[in-house]
């Protein structure tokens, strides 16, 4: 019995427990119900992990397991990259083409996962560009040589089985043999609403789907410890080409910005990533249909995936100019943290330590916030540490100051000390990413 593991991750709302449900045959979640800002998104977030199997034939068997999005789950990553996929044969990242600074995800899942992607063949899916189609193919690879990675990367729908599975197939194509995957993506391209249809009408199925293919399974809880009985196969005779069948009703999505290194509980703490390129896009590259992106697989195993040509480094690099990614933050801002629980005042401030909107009623400590503001650039001049993104002061008694340092511009924070930092930082940085 040969059994393959796939790790699926990710930021929270690119698509890793869709894409999961539709190609496992059988499928565990741990989605609970959104307590904090990504509720604006989705409804439910994936907690533990998501755990699917796709049977290929009766000595063949994927495992595909899904990371939590949420940095604060962050727990979870190194319970599976470290103990239960250490020896996953692929990983698949995805990632959110709606969010505003997708480079930033970018940068930090695979920072984040570098100690499993550096030793397994790894794959990023581009979802959601039916809503946002840029950043473009073409600069996720300048983004690719900006980072040193060398990382195929497709457009899919993580609604789609047959998008899912085509990144699944490249993964096995060095070990696995199965030979049917042209007949497996067109059983799973079938419309989702026909299979709801099909499961209320209780259609007899006189003649069942090929058995290497399986049957889509119904979401369980993993609090139920039970799986639940395959949905009834089609009854419709599936189309060759996916293309033809239209697209799934969209579903809400929901992200969250990637989450810097840990904090210092005391004093000044200066943290966050080295400036982050993201090139001008192409605005002639548009999205492919699946078969445009790679040819339908032989039973000879591939090597090497197949996606549309990638440009020369060089050409590349000089074609979408490599400017930095400029986050602006709007004075709204300033009153939608006044929401988050826990915080007392806020103030965004300009690169220069002046006033843009506050609502910090202390003069002296306005001050102070501005002044931060306004020597941020000198702590990265004079320390050598790169970009700076954040400034934490923090006391066991006191308020916490947060600054949140941007291009041009600076958001203070002020907050109670039992407030989670880390957690505050989250839906901040998720204000930023769906605003």
């Amino acid at each position: 019995m040969n059994n393959y593991k796939i790790l699926v991750t990710g930021p929270v709302g690119s698509g890793k427990t869709t894409s999961i449900r539709v190609v496992s045959d059988q499928l565990l979640e741990t989605d609970e119900k959104v307590s904090d800002r990504t509720l604006v998104r989705k409804p439910m977030t994936t907690v533990a992990m998501d755990y699917g199997t796709l049977r290929l034939s009766d000595n063949e068997t994927v495992h595909l397991y899904g990371t939590p999005g949420q940095p604060r789950f962050k727990f979870m990553w190194d319970v599976l990259t470290r103990g239960i996929v250490k020896d996953c044969l692929g990983v698949m990242l995805l990632i959110d083409n709606a969010r505003n600074y997708p480079y930033r995800d970018l940068k930090f899942f695979t920072d984040e996962f570098k100690h499993i992607m550096s030793r397994t063949k790894t794959l990023v899916g581009v979802t959601r560009s039916d809503v946002q189609d840029k950043p473009t193919i073409d600069v996720y690879h300048s983004w690719m040589q900006n980072l040193g990675l060398d990382y195929e990367v497709f457009y899919i729908d993580a609604r789609k089985g047959s998008d899912v599975l085509m990144l699944v197939e490249n993964l096995l194509a060095p070990h696995c043999f199965f030979s049917d995957w042209r007949s497996l993506k067109a059983i799973r391209a079938l419309d989702e609403s026909l299979v709801e249809e099909q499961k209320a009408q209780k259609m007899d199925d006189p003649e069942p789907l090929p058995a290497a293919a399986g049957a889509r399974g119904e979401p369980v809880n993993i609090k139920a410890e039970a799986v639940a009985e395959p949905n009834p196969a089609s009854t419709q005779e599936p189309d060759p080409t996916p293309e033809a069948v239209p697209d799934p009703a969209p579903e809400p999505e929901s992200l969250i910005v990637a989450e810097p290194d840990a904090v210092r509980e005391t004093g000044i703490v200066i943290e966050g990533p080295p400036g982050e390129i993201r090139p001008e896009p192409s605005p002639a590259q548009l999205r492919p249909a699946p078969a445009q992106r790679r040819p339908e697989a032989a039973p000879k195993p591939r090597t090497q995936p197949a996606t549309r040509p990638r440009p020369a480094p060089r050409a590349t690099a000089a074609a979408h100019g490599l400017a930095m990614e400029k986050i602006v933050m709007k004075e709204e801002i300033v009153q939608e943290v006044m929401g988050l629980r826990g915080v007392k005042g806020a103030a965004l401030v300009s690169s220069l330590g002046d006033i843009v909107e506050s609502t910090v009623e202390d003069g002296q400590l306005m001050e102070f916030i501005s002044f931060l503001a306004g020597v941020a650039p000198t702590f990265e001049e004079a320390a050598n540490l790169g970009r700076v993104t954040e400034v934490i002061l923090k006391s066991p008694r006191d308020d916490v100051i947060t600054l949140y340092v941007e291009d041009e511009q600076a958001l203070g924070v002020v907050a109670d000390n039992r407030t989670s930092v880390r957690i505050l930082k989250q839906q901040i940085y998720d204000m930023l990413q769906w605003d």
